[in-house]
């Protein structure tokens, strides 16, 4: 338990730092934190994939594994296979093999914020 408030502790840290130089924003001359550039790839996905992915905070971070069924529960929908696709598309959320997932601790904390907002 103590590794994974570690590991959540330096995300929220790392979420506050900017971006590396090569993705400078070349209309203001700045430099994104993490967190805009996850807020950038979160906003180009459709209401229902977004709420959908904030609903992911509720998941353990890497290295914690979860199914399809989970998500379905969490998501209350019968059919998570589109939302899954679409995640995992954008990086968003990490297949592991044999029908298993996993969320880095970075997008949990993303996830979290969202519900927030």
């Amino acid at each position: 338990m103590g590794e994974l408030l570690n590991e959540l502790r330096k995300g929220a840290v790392l979420l506050r730092q900017e971006a590396p130089p090569d993705l400078v924003d070349l209309t203001s001359q700045t430099i994104p934190t993490v967190a805009v550039l996850l807020r950038r790839s979160t906003e180009r996905l459709d209401t229902a994939t977004r709420e959908r992915f904030a609903l992911l905070w509720a998941f353990p971070p890497k290295s914690a594994t979860f199914d399809q069924e989970a998500l379905a529960a969490v998501w209350e929908v019968a059919d998570p296979r589109p939302t899954v696709r679409a995640l995992v598309e954008r990086g968003l959320l990490e297949p592991v093999g044999a029908g298993r997932f996993q969320v880095h601790a970075l997008l949990v904390l993303h996830a979290r914020e969202l519900l927030g907002e």
